[in-house]
């Protein structure tokens, strides 16, 4: 499973804590009918995504899931100060610095093995491995950009003694995923974006790749909701079916056909901002396999992944 991290980032405040409550459903408060407000730049946060992913083989009649998974991560992203007699990172456009530091990485996963009265258990806490390890990506985009400290940590991975952890952190620390997290505008990859200026009840869309897949999103900015004396901006968002053909563990080439739903709650004020969706992918062999394996009676393979993905991020 490719690890997805979604990063929003908000800006610096002095703040105990989140706002939010990933336990609530916020409602509209009917009387709050003002514009959207536009996320702003950002400085320092903490990013907190919790991943529950459960995948079913469709043809397995007990309906227990074949690999289940759960991840909970901690990252704090801090802009460092910049330093004006560093001349050459000004000229190259990399004076600009974010500090990314993973304080919390925690995967368990399980997978049913045939033959087993049980599932087999991993248990991967990479946080203890990348707490001390924090990378830095310099620039903004305009000019240029790069990552800092990625090979130092790449060297020491040898620590790291589970095979699956190995993997799950060799996909994390990917250049081109550290430089999207080290985003400034990072909000305009969801429903926030376009937000500014909307009136409750407005419609828009933007796209995005998830597991490697390109899903159109539609959103519906539902109106306010008061949390705590705190206006909180309510967005509803629904994803279009998307088909792409990928290649089957067996080689032969497959449909997964993905769509997603959820809400986005975003308070203004701090910019603290929560995301709550669920995603499900069907896979499955391409139609001429199908008619195929029913010619010869045998079994169509068929693969239904659920995963549930909760992202919230507050100020330092």
């Amino acid at each position: 499973m490719r690890l997805m991290i979604f990063i929003f980032l908000v800006p610096f405040s002095a703040s105990a804590g989140p706002l939010l409550d990933p336990a609530i459903t916020y409602t509209i408060t009917k009387e709050l009918k003002s514009s959207g407000v536009a996320p702003r730049a950002v400085e320092n946060s903490y990013s907190e995504t919790k991943i529950d992913f459960q995948s079913f083989d469709l043809n397995d009649t007990s309906g227990k899931p074949l690999l289940s998974s759960q991840t909970d991560q901690l990252v704090k992203m801090r802009t460092l100060p910049k330093d004006p007699k560093d001349v050459q990172a000004i000229k190259d456009g990399l004076d600009h610095r974010v500090e990314i530091t993973f304080e919390k990485l925690l995967t368990v996963s399980t997978v049913k093995v045939a033959g087993l009265p049980k599932p087999f258990e991993t248990r991967s806490d990479l946080g203890v491995f990348l707490m001390n390890k924090p990378i830095v990506v310099k620039g903004d985009g305009k000019m240029g950009k790069k990552v800092e400290g990625l090979e130092a940590i790449r060297a020491k991975m040898s620590e790291v003694r589970d095979p699956i952890a190995q993997q799950t952190l060799s996909g994390l620390l990917k250049e081109e995923l550290l430089l999207k997290t080290g985003t400034s505008g990072a909000q305009d990859a969801s429903c926030l974006g376009a937000l500014g200026g909307k009136k409750p009840g407005a419609k828009w869309s933007f796209s995005r790749e998830e597991q490697g897949a390109k899903l159109d999103y539609d959103c519906v900015f539902e109106g306010w909701s008061e949390v705590k004396g705190k206006k909180v901006a309510v967005i509803r968002l629904q994803s279009k079916k998307a088909r792409v053909q990928r290649t089957q563990p067996n080689g032969v080439p497959g449909m997964t056909e993905t769509e997603s739903s959820g809400i986005v709650y975003f308070e203004p004020e701090t910019q603290e901002s929560m995301m709550k969706i669920e995603t499900n992918i069907l896979a499955e062999p391409m139609e001429s396999e199908i008619k195929s394996l029913k010619a010869k009676g045998a079994e169509v393979p068929r693969n239904r992944t659920r995963m549930w993905h909760t992202s919230q991020l507050y100020p330092l």
